[in-house]
């Protein structure tokens, strides 16, 4: 908890975007963990799904994939993270994302700081993403839309078949739109100050 909320509750109230939720979380050694964190999910989104994985995977990519059954479909989708405050104008971005010339969008802020994921834009489009390598000052949060869901987990699905193949260790969400830009989607990055974006997956 920080300021009288759990890191997830901070996640959901200040993301501002109204939907069906999915979270995915990880079975505990200690079942009442388990017992409390879905009492707490249950009351920040009554009626959400809760899918909880009992084994690592290879990153936020295939964890994601564990909602295929709800996502892989023509409905928007979104994907985020679930410690960090969105300190923003939540209906301008809703508004930017009703684009019909929108295929998905990258949530950034300026930073290069090379724990991040990095956006190249060019002519106001996405033209590639990239992991923990600062190729520019324009970093993902975390916070990822796909005008359908279906389109995420195909390319997601591509994404973790060449990670095997290569070997690679993780697999991050920000990569599966390389291969929709490959093919022609459009992408955008909606872009906020870094004052609107507040990390809180450490202590400090």
């Amino acid at each position: 908890e920080t300021n009288g909320k759990t890191l997830i509750e901070h996640s959901v109230d200040t993301l501002g975007v109204h939907g069906k939720y999915i979270f995915i979380t990880r079975k505990y050694d200690n079942p009442e963990h388990n017992r409390l964190l879905t009492k707490r999910l249950k009351e920040i989104q009554p009626d959400c799904i809760e899918i909880q994985l009992d084994k690592p995977t290879r990153g936020a990519t295939e964890t994601a994939l564990a909602a295929k059954s709800y996502i892989n479909n023509a409905s928007q989708l979104i994907i985020t993270n679930c410690d960090q405050i969105t300190d923003w104008n939540a209906k301008d971005f809703n508004d930017f994302i009703a684009n019909p010339n929108i295929d998905g969008v990258v949530v950034t802020y300026p930073s290069v700081n090379p724990k991040n994921s990095f956006a190249i834009v060019e002519d106001n489009y996405v033209t590639k993403l990239i992991e923990k390598d600062p190729v520019s000052d324009i970093a993902l949060i975390g916070v990822h839309y796909w005008k359908e869901g279906h389109v995420f987990v195909k390319s997601a699905e591509k994404l973790l078949e060449d990670f095997t193949k290569k070997k690679r260790p993780e697999c991050y969400i920000s990569e599966t739109y390389n291969y929709l830009i490959k093919s022609g989607f459009k992408i955008k990055n909606y872009h906020i100050s870094a004052n609107e974006y507040i990390p809180l997956g450490t202590p400090y």
